[in-house]
């Protein structure tokens, strides 16, 4: 018993010997010239000694690969222990080892180096380094052949149907077989027609473009490679398509793929393509099969996204389909009509999980779905197998989310492994897409900050790139063609929303969800369009982040028809009402959101009137509206702007904002609010007016003035408003016919400082002041604590422009910071804002109104150079209960952005305002 145990323990120890020796490369060595003779077809032998290196240039072009052994003289074994190791001429590894493992012969065999150049042989005794030991080194190169012409023929994998508004449909398959590596070849011609198609010529009703694509050894479709860039026009008989692509060894798939007539296509017509003759290397080649059987018929272009589109698996929608116990989310039901996922309910697993919140009213007067990042998450009530809701390559998924905290928030995965696995999660501040083919992955980050954001997220992944969009707007792309196809492998899972796979890991997220779409298809562009659209209109977000240079982006609805149309200057806040029974978009009641940088506006659009907003007359009916992003905080800023009607008389005026209107199959009445909190000096209400103008020039002529305005909580509402956005009434803004009745103190126009000579220079302006006595000077140097340093009388009423300067000549000799107070006859006081001043450097600008705030306040900042900008508000714990914006760069200028305290209770905040680095507290009441 005890000689089989050391038996065992010895047998044990040489195994460990021999595991411990694997894949360790080798090293360093002595050079010893080049190997004599050089590498060629047939073996070489060379003499060689232990621990010295030899090296070997690899020609340029067709690059060869290398046999090498290591063994005794007359080509059996050594008498020791060898090693084998290919380096590059800077002694790196170059991928090439072999240790015979305690033997007496080291092989390495189709050693291929990466590239052209000098490499190196190493020779070795074991260990590495061992030196002395003479033997044979036998090797040669093999180089492969020129690149021939196989064959080549046609096939048609797709026959399914072909929507009429859809593009790059593949219609037949060229395959061209090649063998060698050497040279590659290329094919340089195509001569096609549209055999077999019912108009097969020059008339476009059907067809408006054909297209030659290329995907390599791949026989999946994709359109992201062209053989003729735009590709041509249909015609008559043969059609003749030149371009370049160089071949690889196998088989090389090209496709011939049409897009289709959105608007003339003949629903029932079919479309079919023929490949007569293709030119490779100069030399033409006739396919052995050139029209393969089967066409594509034509069929109606689906609604997107409405239930039942084609490729539509799942559909969320927390407007639709929820079932409630009190605020709790018992029940979601998927709305796709696929029926993969089935309907969602609570989690099962460990550990116990519970059921979200509904909370009504969230996101543009429609509700949210709000995990709890802890114990609230919602699975489908099936197990299915990836494929059956996701594709190899191409998908869509759209959601709607405000991301907060955790980690995952949407994902399905196999079981046991989780190496096939398509989901969402959060990475630092930004949303990661993970679409993974067991060890490839292709996760997409976006590169924008997305947490406590409303946010439209899509993403879409094809064999070449995977690409996360934000609001419409492409944020990151990662390239992913060399990931392989997704492979769900084996066994079947539920889907998870708010957590991970739950019986496996526990990874919830803290996230509030209003819809998730999901396609087991790339869909094309134009029906993305539709969908964002429609998420767009309905949340009130608006596409593009556009804020003042943002890009204008075209708004469509279900029926492909242009809703918005490149309003450039009014692309600002796009928000709109309206009906698409297509998309089952029914909004009646919509206003702008705070979006990443697009800002809170202030309008609100109802079709009929606030108190009852009535149904739609027609479907396809909307109404959408951007504004021009000038200033909208006083209606009486500056007395010399008269683009206002002459009959609102002498004392009238109007903010400069202006909104433009599209209307499409849309004449019904609407209401439009205004929010008072982001107005200044806007009561009383009863002088307010409502323009509506059709050039935008409201001093022309061509403006309807609308009156009746009442006050309901924060909103001034005028109702009754005629054919907006038809019959030329494409404009409209806010106006006063007494901007001298404001009861408002005084109305800031500015205030700031700058360091000259050690000293401090401030100055503000006001355009009007109303019983206004005198003006309180505080200075600080932590941006909390203030004393008084200076009082200047006002101008008590008037309605001029004027002018206050004072300097500090006792200023601190680091950031001071200065508060302008205001109190008027009867003894009020109001603060009208808090800036810092850096000693002797570029003054910082920084205004903080209305403070105190009923909940709805701005910050305003000019900068003197470009600088990091970041600013959050805090309670009075330190905790962050609003991000006003990230860390970023804003260029030298003035800005406005909005602090939004709305749901939060009654008290102090602070306002944590950082310029490069360096923060300043400015304090901010609610009441």
């Amino acid at each position: 018993m005890k000689k089989l145990l050391l038996i065992f323990l010895f047998g044990l120890t040489l195994m460990m010997i021999g595991l411990s020796r694997l894949h360790a490369q080798c090293s360093g060595g002595t050079g010893a010239g080049a190997l004599s003779p050089a590498p060629s077809a047939a073996f070489q032998t060379m003499s060689v000694t232990a621990g010295n290196y030899y090296t070997f240039v690899v020609p340029a072009g067709c690059i060869p690969s290398y046999d090498f052994s290591f063994c005794a003289a007359d080509g059996g074994s050594a008498s020791y222990d060898t090693q084998l190791t290919l380096l590059d001429n800077s002694g790196a590894y170059a991928g090439g080892y072999n240790d015979d493992n305690c033997g007496l012969q080291s092989k390495i065999s189709g050693w291929t180096p990466a590239a052209a150049g000098t490499y190196r042989i190493l020779v070795n005794n074991y260990p590495c380094g061992g030196t002395g030991g003479a033997a044979t080194l036998a090797y040669r190169s093999i180089t492969p052949p020129n690149m021939t012409f196989t064959s080549c023929t046609t096939t048609q994998p797709n026959t399914g149907t072909v929507a009429k508004c859809d593009v790059d449909q593949e219609v037949i398959a060229v395959q061209v077989v090649t063998a060698g590596t050497c040279s590659a070849l290329s094919a340089t011609q195509f001569q096609i027609n549209m055999t077999g198609s019912s108009i097969p010529g020059t008339n476009t009703n059907d067809v408006t473009r054909i297209h030659i694509y290329y995907t390599g050894l791949s026989s999946l479709f994709s359109a992201s490679s062209e053989f003729l860039n735009g590709g041509v026009v249909p015609a008559t008989g043969t059609i003749t398509i030149n371009g370049s692509q160089t071949l690889q060894a196998g088989t090389n798939y090209f496709w011939i793929a049409y897009d289709i007539n959105s608007v003339s296509a003949t629903v029932t017509n079919v479309i079919d393509a023929q490949c007569t003759q293709l030119t490779v290397a100069a030399v033409t080649h006739v396919p052995t099969a050139t029209n393969p059987a089967g066409t594509r018929s034509i069929v109606a272009c689906p609604a997107y996204p409405g239930a039942g589109s084609p490729n539509m698996k799942l559909w969320l929608k927390s407007n639709s389909g929820v079932t409630t116990a009190g605020p709790s989310v018992t029940l979601w039901n998927d709305n796709s009509g696929a029926g993969v996922t089935g309907n969602f309910g609570v989690q099962p697993g460990a550990p116990a999980q519970s059921s979200p919140t509904y909370v009504a009213n969230s996101i543009n007067y429609n509700p949210y779905i709000s995990f709890n990042g802890t114990t609230n998450s919602l699975s489908g009530a099936n197990n299915f197998a990836g494929n059956s809701l996701f594709n190899a390559n191409t998908n869509t998924i759209f959601m709607v989310q405000n991301l907060k905290a955790g980690t995952v928030y949407f994902k399905w995965e196999t079981i046991g492994t989780g190496a096939y696995r398509v989901g969402f999660e959060r990475n630092g501040n930004s949303m990661r897409f993970d679409f993974v083919d067991d060890v490839n992955g292709k996760n997409d980050v976006s590169t924008t900050n997305v947490i406590n954001k409303d946010v439209l997220v899509d993403v879409t992944s094809d064999a070449t790139n995977s690409v996360v969009k934000l609001n419409g707007n492409t944020d990151a792309t990662k390239n992913i063609s060399a990931a392989g196809a997704f492979n769900p492998g084996v066994g079947t899972h539920r889907i998870a929303i708010g957590n991970n796979d739950l019986t496996t890991n526990n990874l919830p997220a803290q996230i509030d969800m209003a819809e998730i779409m999901s396609y087991n298809t790339k869909l094309a562009t134009s029906q993305i369009k539709m969908v964002e659209s429609y998420l767009g209109i309905k949340y009130g977000i608006t596409l593009g982040n556009n804020q003042g240079t943002g890009s204008c982006i075209i708004y469509k609805n279900s029926a492909g028809t242009s809703v918005w149309n490149n309003q450039t200057g009014f692309h600002n806040n796009v928000t709109g009402i309206g009906r698409d029974d297509g998309s089952t978009l029914d909004q009646r009641t919509s206003r702008g959101i705070l979006s990443l940088n697009a800002s809170l506006d202030l309008v609100t659009i109802v079709n009929g009137t606030f108190a009852a907003p009535v149904a739609f007359t027609s479907n396809l009916s909307t109404l959408l509206v951007g504004n021009n992003n000038t200033s909208a905080q006083s209606i009486y800023g500056d007395p010399t702007f008269t683009d206002y009607p002459a009959s609102l008389g002498a004392n009238a005026a109007r903010i400069q904002r202006v909104w433009k209107a599209q209307a499409t199959n849309f004449t019904q009445n609407v209401s439009i609010g205004f929010e008072s909190t982001m107005l200044v000096g806007w009561s009383p209400v009863s002088n307010l007016r409502l323009l509506v103008d059709d050039d935008g020039n409201f001093s022309n002529g061509g403006t309807t003035i609308y009156s009746g305005a009442v006050l309901n909580g924060s909103r001034i509402e005028f109702s009754g408003v005629t054919n907006l956005g038809n019959a030329g009434n494409l404009y409209f803004s806010l106006a006063t016919i007494n901007y001298t009745a404001t009861p408002l103190p005084v109305v800031m126009m500015n205030f700031s400082g700058n360091c000259e000579n050690n000293f401090v220079n401030l100055a503000w302006t006001t355009a009007s002041e109303t019983n206004n006595h005198f003006f309180t000077l505080e200075r600080s140097i932590d941006g909390i604590n203030f004393e008084s340093v200076v009082t200047i009388p006002g101008h008590g009423t008037s309605s001029q422009v004027h002018a206050y300067a004072w300097v500090d000549e006792n200023s601190v000799s680091s950031v001071a910071y200065y508060r302008l107070k205001q109190t008027d006859y009867n003894g009020s006081t109001e603060v009208l804002g808090i800036i810092s001043v850096e000693s002797c450097g570029n003054p910082t600008t920084v205004l903080l109104y209305p403070n105190p705030t009923d909940g709805n306040a701005y910050l305003s900042f000019s900068l003197g150079n470009d600088a990091e900008v970041y600013a959050e508000v805090d309670d009075a714990m330190g905790r962050k209960v609003f991000l006003v914006t990230e860390q970023k760069t804003f260029a030298k200028g003035n800005y406005q952005l909005p602090v939004s305290l709305g749901d939060e209770a009654k008290g102090m905040y602070l306002l944590r305002f950082a310029i490069n680095g360096n923060y300043t507290l400015y304090r901010i009441v609610k009441e």
